[in-house]
């Protein structure tokens, strides 16, 4: 039987005159979530991933103590390392690049850019990711690749220097990964119709025959149907690539249309598998959107977990006529600001893994 707790203390409350009593309850007590932003002080609630409760300064975890807090770092984890970090972009330095499309701009991460080097910037403690497709800098020249116009400024871990390429890709099969961060959409963004774009992919290694693979998992903004899956112009979708070549669900939708700035906290949840032993599950503001326990996050054991890839990445930019109709329909440029980075990656025997971490990556 439910009982409205709420109703309950309040009447018990009258009947008590001194603070010192305390309540009894006989078996267990069912706590839910609350939605309400801004409670009373003391309110606790179940999220669905940890007790919190209320205070002056917002929720907090009831959970987990002092040693949750990660210090800022430029911390590298090559492909079979284990380890977490944050990556605050107050404490790292963009620099240009004249030789090529991706520069280095700390020991493990680096910045990939077409077109215009001035394309990621860093404003107010956020990593701004500004791709205006017909923007050429004269000031540097990087490589166009042959494309009509700008299409891409991405973050990603870089190569650990094991395999000739740029990327940290070939994490062992069966690695556990969480990774945490915010995006907000820019002041004037605006949805393309009928194209899509992706903010956030997993890549295997460029270096890998035949190289080029598509990303087996990413976050997309649909311009409406995607892949044959019905989904509003706007809206976010899980697409679960290397899951769809097994033979599965290859799109998963999210519900979520984020507009102009607005801000969205991001939880990614991955364990590398092929076939039906890998999981990816996805939390958007809170709210597990995407659950997946028995799905394929990997081409191969041989290709590994990819490397991941923050940012912008508008391939249709880079053929002249979808490039023509998305200027015709007023979409400029695409604006992101990325909050801090924090991920973990665990391994079968470290204590951590296979056990909840979304706290720990949550953004703050």
């Amino acid at each position: 039987m439910k009982i409205n707790l709420c109703i309950f203390l309040l009447l018990l409350s009258l009947c008590i005159g001194y603070s010192q009593e305390k309540l009894e309850v006989e078996g267990a007590i069912i706590i839910e979530n609350n939605s309400d932003p801004n409670p009373k002080p003391g309110t606790i609630r179940w999220t669905g991933q940890d007790f919190e409760g209320y205070t002056n300064t917002g929720w907090k975890s009831l959970t987990l103590g002092n040693n949750t807090v990660i210090p800022c770092t430029s911390k590298f984890l090559a492909s079979n390392e284990t380890g977490s970090y944050i990556w605050c972009w107050d404490d790292i330095a963009l620099n240009p690049n004249t030789s090529g499309p991706s520069t280095t701009i700390t020991y493990g991460l680096r910045v990939s850019q077409e077109w215009n080097y001035d394309l990621a910037t860093i404003v107010d403690g956020k990593l701004r990711m500004y791709v205006d497709p017909v923007d050429f800098s004269t000031t540097h020249t990087p490589s166009r690749n042959g494309d009509a116009g700008n299409k891409r400024s991405e973050v990603f871990e870089a190569s650990d220097g094991t395999f000739p390429s740029t990327f940290t890709a070939r994490k062992p099969a069966g690695t556990d990964e969480w990774l945490g961060w915010s995006v907000t959409f820019g002041d004037n963004y605006v949805p393309m119709t009928q194209y899509h774009w992706l903010f956030y992919q997993n890549k295997p290694d460029d270096a890998d025959s035949p190289g080029n693979y598509s990303p087996p998992f990413s976050l997309n903004i649909a311009g409406g149907v995607y892949s044959g899956v019905p989904a509003s112009v706007g809206e976010i979708v899980f697409d679960a690539e290397a899951n769809d070549k097994n033979g599965g669900v290859g799109v998963f939708r999210t519900g979520v249309v984020p507009v102009a700035g607005q801000t969205i906290k991001i939880v990614v949840h991955t364990i590398y598998g092929e076939g039906t032993s890998g999981t990816s599950q996805v939390w958007i503001d809170g709210v597990l959107v995407v659950d997946q326990p028995n799905i394929a996050t990997l081409y191969t054991p041989t290709l590994g977990g990819g490397t991941n890839k923050f940012g912008v990445y508008n391939w249709n930019w880079g053929i002249q006529s979808r490039l023509n109709d998305i200027l015709a329909q007023g979409v400029s440029h695409l604006e992101l600001l990325i909050g801090n980075i924090k991920g973990e990656r665990w391994q079968s025997g470290d204590a951590q893994y296979g056990t909840n971490r979304y706290n720990f990556v949550v953004p703050d």
